[in-house]
């Protein structure tokens, strides 16, 4: 059975990542072992060096290599991966040019190689895990073992990240590659082209390939407002590179490759693409009716129904793309010190906007539809729909107006009484507690509260009332914690809780207890103020504070608010309010 003998071609050991490794102030694991005399294993220092792609050459290697795996260095010829080197060594192999044909490089590589060869079998064969595209030890390596020489074939028209996610894959898949011979492939057509494509993208994503990805999207979305020139926003973009390296220096982190400056020309292409996308959105804005109600009042409707706004959507989508391909680039980095090839990142970019540029025109669509009937409003229904909003909250408003006086006046009535008849300290009392009430009365900064302060300020009013009728007048409150926490309109209970004082408690000379109750049933909150009082006649009557309140009830909510006023079984009279729970925006919105 044949045997293969795997070849994995060196790591740039005068790189950024190399700089990195041999500081002094390095302290992670790997700086700290490589400066002890033992030092570490190549292939673990050439798989930091020059990240995935070196890391699946090995992985697969070691996979599928039984006859052996050897690495080609720049001075020592052919090593195995665990070979052992140090900081010196790594610094003697920065100063040999394998490109430059350095006799250093060359001379051990022949040796090692002619070595190989004579220990052949006939039928073995050396796989070469690295680039055919040019002969820095493609060529040393054809001399001697010509039609041996084998390489992958997924490798053609593939960059180093690719193929190292290549590897890893086929590892994890248990599968192996096939090979075609290096003879026919390294100086014919397609394999030249694209091997020599794959290198220069190779430049651009040699160290980290997100900042092409940012500059490509902050170009495309500042270029949608056209307000400056496609190729200002563009070059301004790309500004970004050498910022990156002083903030690096600063950080003393791994800088960008400068290589990334071939990103002008895509970041380029992407302010043009943003300028372009902004033309047809405002081209297909002009075909969408205008929406005359939004002009003119707040417009509280579902995103749906909203006035189509397409800039809005196509900004979506182009921040959405981003995202989903800058996050696969930095979460790699952060987990393998290295990012996924860009060709990943920019497939998934450009699935999620199809997927958006899908999407939008149905959206549109449905937006148009809704604002095609809207506009087929006449302006007398439009004036109609208007002034019954308005007409509405002109009402409430009166409602609020009539309910404050009357409380007031009966309020003072009391005090007035106590003043005549009373001793002074009560009166005083009366009249300092009159005092809170007036602030919580006279404050319009809300129109809705919170049950729990709306349960004070009663408490505060019948405390009054209890300075008048003495212990002929006892309450107590029953309220859930989640009912305490629900909004109210301001000024709910009282007119209930006096209703229950004059109509029921006042009118027996033995008193009596109102209870008040707060609870929260599926989506709706139910409160009620019951005394043990006479009771009410059939049908009860109403004072202006009732019949107010149940149609501020009617103007808040509608339907859903309402105020029912009962006898009680055993003696006395029950008010109870029902009104929705999520009130906050309906409340608030009027």
């Amino acid at each position: 059975m044949a045997a293969r003998i795997f070849l994995l071609s060196p790591a740039r050991c005068d790189g950024e990542r190399a700089k990195l490794i041999l500081k002094e102030q390095a302290e992670f694991p790997l700086a700290r072992a490589l400066r002890e005399p033992e030092g570490v294993a190549i292939g673990e220092v050439f798989s930091f060096l020059s990240g995935l792609y070196f890391r699946g050459k090995l992985a697969y290697a070691r996979a599928f290599g039984r006859a052996g795996v050897l690495v080609i260095t720049t001075e020592r010829g052919l090593v195995s991966p665990e070979t052992r080197v140090t900081a010196r060594d790594l610094c003697a192999f920065a100063e040999v040019d394998i490109a430059g044909g350095d006799e250093r490089y060359l001379g051990p590589l022949r040796r090692d190689v002619d070595a190989l060869t004579r220990a052949l079998g006939e039928r073995d064969e050396v796989v070469l895990l690295g680039s055919i595209a040019t002969g820095k030890y493609a060529d040393t390596l054809l001399a001697a073992l010509r039609e041996r020489l084998v390489f992958p074939r997924e490798f053609v028209g593939r960059g180093d990240m690719s193929r190292g996610g290549l590897l890893l894959r086929q590892v994890r898949e248990g599968r192996e590659l096939e090979y075609i011979p290096v003879a026919g492939a390294v100086r014919h057509g397609v394999a030249l082209v694209l091997g020599a494509a794959a290198r220069a993208l190779d430049l651009v994503e040699r160290e980290v390939q997100g900042p092409l990805l940012v500059l490509m999207a902050s170009a495309f979305v500042v270029a949608l407002p056209r307000r400056a020139p496609a190729w200002a926003v563009g070059l301004a973009a790309s500004l970004g590179l050498p910022l990156a390296h002083a903030v690096a220096a600063i950080r003393g982190a791994e800088p960008p490759s400068w290589g990334m400056l071939l990103a002008v020309l895509p970041t380029l292409f992407a302010a043009y693409a943003g300028a372009f996308a902004s033309r047809l959105v405002e081209t297909a804005a002009r075909g969408i009716p205008r929406d005359r109600r939004a002009a003119d009042t707040a417009d509280d409707r579902p995103w749906i129904r909203r006035p189509a706004n397409s800039s809005w959507l196509l900004l979506a989508a182009v921040a959405t793309s981003a995202v989903v391909g800058v996050v696969p680039v930095y979460g790699t980095l952060i987990a393998r010190a290295q990012p996924v090839a860009w060709w990943v990142a920019t497939w998934w970019q450009v699935v999620a906007f199809v997927a958006w540029v899908a999407f939008l025109p149905a959206v549109l669509a449905i937006r148009r539809r809704i604002g095609s009937e809207e506009a087929a409003i006449t302006p007398g229904q439009l004036a109609v729909h208007l002034g019954v909003a308005q007409l509405d909250r002109a009402r409430l408003t009166a409602l609020e107006a009539q309910i404050r006086p009357h409380f007031l006046f009966n309020a003072l009535n009391a005090a007035v009484a106590l003043v005549r008849r009373g001793p002074a300290d009560q009166a005083a009392t009366v009249l300092t507690g009159l005092a809170d009430l007036l602030r919580y009365v006279l404050d319009d900064t809300n129109q809705t509260v919170r049950l729990e302060d709306e349960l004070t300020f009663v408490a505060r009013y019948l405390a009054i009332e209890q300075v008048r009728l003495g212990d002929r007048l006892r309450w107590r409150v029953d309220a859930s914690v989640n009912a305490r926490r629900a909004l109210v309109p301001r000024l709910l209970l009282q007119p209930l809780a006096e209703n229950a004082v004059q109509h029921g408690i006042g009118k027996q000379l033995r008193g009596g207890e109102i209870v008040i109750t707060a609870r929260c049933e599926n989506d709706v909150l139910r409160l009620t103020v019951a005394d043990d009082g006479p009771g009410v006649a059939s049908p009860p009557g109403e004072g202006i504070g009732l019949a107010n309140t149940r149609a501020r009830l009617h103007s808040l909510f509608g339907n859903r608010g309402a105020l029912e006023l009962r006898a009680r079984a055993d003696g006395g009279c029950v008010a109870e309010v029902a009104l929705p729970i999520s009130i906050e925006s309906a409340a608030r919105s009027a």
